[in-house]
């Protein structure tokens, strides 16, 4: 699910984590020596596997933009100045051409090298998608029937070109934002079937190719080797690793001398530090210890402390968007969610003006549909912006009430009126049946918390009753993805609503904010068993060709309206304390990049 991509956006409002102990040694660099900058790793979310094909038990933003992004650089870049679009000037290859009615895509790669000094080239794209082809099901953010299955053929047309034939036409907006921005070339050198087998072109066949793969996974899961193991020392990224370690997740870079872009500069190491909780970290920022850190929510108040020492604080604005799931599968609470005026009066009851004042500080963005309000862009529907559903409760009232429910306010609200006429509960939902949820939230997050407490309380004004339960995150994910790939209401589907982490979805490696990883049936990002043709039809009409932005704002405007999941306010990923001497750093990157090549220290 994609939310183990950002579970670090939850770990920076959590408190009280207790993990492996963190000190600073001789050989591991502090603040300010030199042109070294420290950057402070969230508790508990240090980057951990190096190979960039990542399953999805590592597919988290601290392992791709964080760590391999820095030295092993994909196919197109996405992030620019603080804005959620393609970046032509980072990306390795020349924007993609779409021919033959858009069924043929031909990619033009720059001229890049590896360190040690080879092109990265339309082989090594090949190489990726060899491997891809075979171990799709091992891809993190692999969705069947699009990217590899929309590809009925690839092949080399020069050492610098590639061409990709397609199963049918497509938006080149959407095949490019959500489908070759996930290709990451890789190193031929990588090519091997074992240590002692050479580089040969074994990834050409379908058994060579899982041979290289499960290869490169053994060398992947030998965490202590990531700075000394030559394979990973072939990198394109400006940077490359010197130190890890696997205990800690501590990772320090060197510059790569032989990157082909361009380094503005002057970062000679760039350092991740970990840490035992945010307690430590911020322990870590005023001691003067960490140039780039957060401010833990709890620490809020101290940012005019903070600027008097030398720190400007930026909230960092994730491409993300928050929301709270619900088990449409459940036999007890499913039919009554798989009502859309039932989502209508609850989310008519979130109250996100006084979360974003009273828990996020101001810092917060309202959510009112699946295309963020925040970084500025421009795919945000009138409709979205102005949002559908804000607090009314006595909009929620009028709605149980036309809809066959006897509401009792701090009491509780019961179906009087069952059937599926126009005015009665709806299908599936007997006389007598409660408006009572249970509501899990991920434990360890003062702001799920509060904000869960909010939710219930506000709740009770339309009798409308949640027994809140704190549960380990990782126990929710479980509980979530149980009823997976199914669409029919089961006794094992025990959940009945989950708050897992906020911010709750990045897109990323799908950059445009289309809907077929969270909302379209069986979405791979999705256990909660939601499913509407409507939805589906236009996610297909986002990706069908000719497609644009007003095919976009079709789908966000319909999802506006259904609220198949409830929205949520987003925070953003961290509040940064910067140090003001380190110039670049801002505007921080939407998609959770670091740019420390472009970073100068003292200037």
């Amino acid at each position: 699910m994609r939310v183990r991509r950002i579970q670090a956006g939850l770990l920076a409002l959590a408190l009280g984590m207790i993990l492996v102990p963190f000190a600073f040694t001789g050989t591991q660099a502090s603040a300010s020596t030199g042109k070294t900058v420290t950057f402070a790793e969230q508790p508990g979310s240090g980057p951990n596997y190096i190979f960039p094909m990542l399953s999805g038990a590592f597919f988290a933003s601290t392992n791709q933009e964080q760590f391999q992004y820095l030295i092993y650089r994909p196919l197109y870049w996405f992030g620019d100045d603080g804005k959620p679009v393609l970046n032509a000037t980072l990306s390795l290859a020349k924007l993609p051409v779409y021919t033959a009615g858009d069924t043929v895509v031909t990619v033009r790669m720059k001229n890049y090298r590896w360190s040690d000094g080879s092109p990265v080239s339309a082989r090594d794209v090949m190489f990726w998608m060899n491997l891809l082809e075979v171990e799709k099901d091992n891809y993190g953010p692999y969705v069947p029937g699009t990217f590899p299955d929309n590809v009925a053929s690839y092949r080399m047309l020069s050492p610098s070109v590639v061409q990709f034939t397609l199963t049918h036409a497509v938006s080149p907006y959407w095949f490019t934002y959500n489908e070759l921005s996930q290709i990451t070339p890789l190193p031929l050198d990588w090519d091997r079937t074992s240590a002692s087998s050479g580089v040969g072109n074994f990834d050409e066949t379908p058994s060579g190719a899982t041979e290289v793969y499960n290869y490169l996974i053994a060398q992947a899961n030998r965490p202590t080797t990531y700075a000394t193991n030559p394979l990973w020392a072939v990198v394109d990224g400006p940077w490359r690793l010197a130190q890890y370690s696997p205990t800690t997740d501590y990772a320090a870079f060197v510059p790569n001398p032989r990157y082909s872009g361009t380094r503005t500069g002057n970062v000679t190491r760039f350092v991740e530090l970990p840490f035992t909780s945010d307690e430590a970290e911020f322990d870590a920022l005023r001691s003067g210890e960490v140039d780039y850190g957060y401010v833990p929510s709890s620490d809020l108040s101290q940012l005019a402390n903070l600027h008097t020492m030398g720190y400007q604080t930026v909230p960092w604005t994730a491409w993300a968007f928050t929301y709270i799931d619900l088990d449409y599968l459940n036999p007890t609470a499913g039919p009554i969610l798989s009502q859309a005026y039932v989502r209508e009066a609850l989310q008519s009851m979130v109250d996100q003006p006084a979360i974003i004042k009273g828990i996020y500080h101001g810092d917060a963005v309202a959510t009112n549909g699946p295309v963020p309000l925040a970084p500025s862009n421009g795919f945000v529907s009138s409709l979205e912006r102005t949002g559908l559903y804000s607090y009314d409760p006595a909009r929620a009232i009028k709605l149980l009430k036309t809809h066959g429910w006897n509401v009792v306010p701090n009491g509780v609200t019961t179906c009087s009126s069952p059937g599926t006429g126009a005015n009665q509960c709806g299908a599936g939902i007997p006389a007598g049946a409660a408006l009572s949820f249970r509501f899990d939230y991920a434990s360890g997050t003062v702001a799920l918390e509060q904000e869960s407490e909010v939710f219930r309380s506000a709740l009770l004004q339309a009798g409308v009753t949640l027994t809140l339960a704190s549960t380990p995150l990782n126990q929710l994910l479980a509980n979530t993805t149980v009823c997976a790939g199914t669409e029919t209401i089961s006794p094992n589907c025990t959940w009945q609503i989950n708050y897992l982490v906020s911010p709750r979805f990045l897109y990323e490696p799908d950059f445009y904010p289309t809907g077929e990883d969270i909302y379209a049936t069986r979405a791979a990002d999705s256990g909660d068993g939601y499913s509407n043709a409507q939805v589906n039809a236009v996610i297909e009409k986002t990706e069908a060709a000719g497609a644009g932005i007003p095919a976009l704002k079709s789908y966000e405007n319909l999802i506006v309206k259904l609220v198949p999941t409830l929205f949520m306010p987003t925070p953003p990923q961290q509040v940064s304390a910067i140090r003001k001497s380190l110039k670049g750093a801002t505007p921080q990157d939407p998609m959770l990049n670091l740019y420390a090549e472009q970073w100068t220290f003292g200037g």
